[in-house]
């Protein structure tokens, strides 16, 4: 029985464990997102910024505000561990 709850407890939270992993953030705290198709940064200076790519943001050119609740929401994603 004891192995039966090991096994069940592996099999539930493996894939929480593949899915919420820090998300890769470079040393500005941004990184690549491909679903999106942008640049955007959960940390530092451009926290919550979205740009077309990093030499947009490296560059200084404006970017754009990400939505309220996808910042939460990917923030959450980004720093589980």
């Amino acid at each position: 029985m004891k192995r039966f709850g090991i096994a069940l407890a592996v099999l539930v939270f493996t894939p929480a464990l593949a899915l919420a992993h820090p998300g890769g953030l470079d040393k500005q705290g941004c990184h690549h997102d491909k679903k999106a198709g942008d640049y955007h940064c959960h940390k530092g200076d451009h926290k919550g910024m979205s740009f077309k790519g990093d030499a947009d943001m490296l560059a200084g050119k404006p970017g754009t505000a990400m939505k309220a609740a996808e910042t939460k929401a990917e923030t959450k994603a980004t720093t589980k561990k």
